[in-house]
């Protein structure tokens, strides 16, 4: 990493989950404890956008600085999103399904992938739930 850089990326913080506690009644996490989960991610991603802006600003410093040491340099220029980022964004996107939204729930209550499988697979007779269980986890380890 850069001399420049590490200052900066060392201001970074780790990201930390908001823990929630599910409704008594039905095990599910209640509106506002979901509504605190996506709060915290908009804050979050909202300070990474300010994190990035300053990164990106010590990017062209550095530019700048080679740009003086060997002589002119290409501007920099940003990668091209690929395909899935250049997509246009649905004004509203399609509701998760009921058993994305019952793995979501689960995975917010605290429950394991495995108890989150098993769910899909007794409620919803999917036989290999591992994609749901996937996108809501994150790939296996």
């Amino acid at each position: 990493m850069s001399v420049h850089l590490r200052p900066l990326a060392e201001t970074v913080p780790p990201v930390t989950p908001v823990a929630a506690v599910p409704d008594a009644a039905t095990g599910a996490p209640t509106p506002q404890q979901m509504h605190a989960v996506l709060q915290r991610a908009l804050v979050e991603t909202t300070a990474l956008r300010g994190r990035l802006d300053a990164l990106h600003a010590e990017l062209e410093v550095a530019a700048a600085q080679l740009a003086t040491t060997f002589g002119e340099l290409p501007k920099l220029t940003a990668v091209a999103p690929g395909p899935q980022a250049a997509a246009p964004v649905a004004s509203r996107p399609d509701p998760p399904s009921p058993a994305m939204s019952v793995a979501i729930e689960m995975a917010v209550a605290g429950c394991s992938r495995d108890e989150v499988r098993a769910r899909l697979t007794d409620a919803f007779s999917i036989a290999d739930p591992g994609a749901i269980v996937d996108a809501v986890f994150g790939p296996a380890a």
